[in-house]
């Protein structure tokens, strides 16, 4: 993985948690403490499905990490990073 993909798998993540953030405080008005919750799962699972591509990328399975699935894995945590593992490498 070059330094360009890496820069952009950083800012698909980083924007993600601050739309969600955002769409948290504003729509459903969450305390502090539950967007540091979505925030926090989100660092994990991003760095669940960084590993998962980093190390299947040597056997040739991939994951992204985009908005979509850097937001899906904020709000559900360590199992939407399983699930989107499971949905790429095996659909």
């Amino acid at each position: 993985m070059d330094i360009s993909g890496i820069l952009e798998t950083v800012g698909s993540f980083a924007g993600g948690i601050i739309i969600a953030g955002i769409i948290a405080v504003l729509v459903l008005g969450l305390t502090l403490t539950a967007i540091l919750f979505v925030v926090k799962n989100s660092v994990i699972g991003a760095v669940i499905l960084w590993l998962a591509s980093f190390v299947g990328g040597m056997v040739g399975l991939t994951v992204p990490i985009t908005f979509w699935t850097a937001l899906f894995t904020g709000i559900f945590g360590v199992p939407a990073a399983l699930a989107i593992i499971a949905y790429y490498n095996l659909f």
